[in-house]
C-alpha cells in the first residue's frame, strides 16, 4: 500500500558499466540520483517507503572495486544513519543464480559481510532478513507494524521475537 524505490545502481550500472565496473565518479552519481528519486518517490508514499539499496551499499562497491571511498560518497553513506528509520539485511542464505553480470558466489559471500561490517562499524542497528521469500516478507511485515518512529522499536522487536 505504499512506494518502493528501486535500485538505482543497477540501473546505472547497466547503462554505464565498462568491463564491469564503474569509476567513482559514477557512484557518486549513483547515491546523489538514487537520494534524489527517493525523495521525489516519498511524496506519494503512504507512511512508508520502502527503499532498495543506499549509499552505504555504493560506497560497499567503491571499497570493493576501487579500494575506497570518494569523500563525496563517504558522506552520503555517513547520512544513511539518519536518513533511514529502519535496515533491513537480506541474507545470502538462498540460492545464488549466476548470470553475466554477477561475480560469483564467493564474491557474494564477500560483499554480504562488507555491508555487514559497515553497518555493525556505524552502529546501525538492522534486521537480517532471512530465509524464504515468505520468512523474509513476514519478518519484514512485522518489523513495520510494530515500528513507532520515537519509540523504543528495538526493545519492542526483541519482546515480539524479531
Amino acid at each position: 500500500g505504499t512506494v518502493w524505490m528501486p535500485e538505482y545502481g543497477r540501473e546505472y550500472w547497466e547503462e554505464h558499466q565498462v568491463a564491469r565496473r564503474l569509476t567513482p565518479g559514477d557512484l557518486e552519481e549513483i547515491a546523489r540520483v538514487h537520494a534524489e528519486r527517493e525523495d521525489a518517490l516519498a511524496l506519494d508514499a503512504d507512511r512508508w517507503l520502502i527503499s532498495d539499496t543506499c549509499a552505504l551499499t555504493t560506497r560497499a562497491f567503491a571499497l570493493d572495486y576501487h579500494g575506497g571511498a570518494s569523500p563525496r560518497l563517504s558522506a552520503a553513506a555517513d547520512a544513511c544513519a539518519r536518513r533511514y528509520d529502519l535496515f533491513f539485511l537480506c541474507g545470502d542464505d538462498i540460492p545464488f543464480e549466476d548470470t553475466w553480470d554477477r561475480s560469483g558466489p564467493q564474491k557474494r559471500s564477500d560483499f554480504q559481510r562488507l555491508v555487514e561490517a559497515d553497518l555493525l562499524e556505524r552502529r546501525i542497528p538492522f534486521i537480517p532478513l532471512l530465509g524464504t521469500l515468505e520468512e523474509r516478507l513476514d519478518t519484514a511485515a512485522r518489523a513495520i507494524a510494530g515500528f513507532e518512529k520515537f519509540g523504543n522499536y528495538f526493545g519492542m522487536a526483541a519482546s515480539a521475537g524479531l
